[in-house]
């Protein structure tokens, strides 16, 4: 019982630091409903409440692209056509 109960406590501060650092290194327009400097308070101070609200606001971000769109008109040439 003992056991779980400290795996457990690792495992919500494993959490509350991956949503802390999250919150560091997201750009500051990227930040939902709070700025950055409120997010970062409000995750220090609640701890697991703050976590779960900032991974609740982070989640309803779209994805940033890896990759830039290629613009319009621009074709790409296939590997086997030599003459393209």
């Amino acid at each position: 019982m003992l056991l779980s109960g400290a795996l457990f406590a690792l495992f919500m501060t494993g959490f509350w630091l991956y949503c802390l650092t999250d919150a560091i290194l997201t750009p500051a327009p990227e930040c939902r409903g709070l700025p950055k400097p409120a997010w970062i308070v409000l995750i220090t101070v609640t701890f697991i409440g703050g976590a779960i609200a900032w991974l609740i606001a982070r989640s309803r971000c779209a994805a940033p692209r890896r990759f830039p769109r290629r613009p319009p008109g621009i074709r790409i040439a296939p590997a086997t056509t030599p003459g393209f």
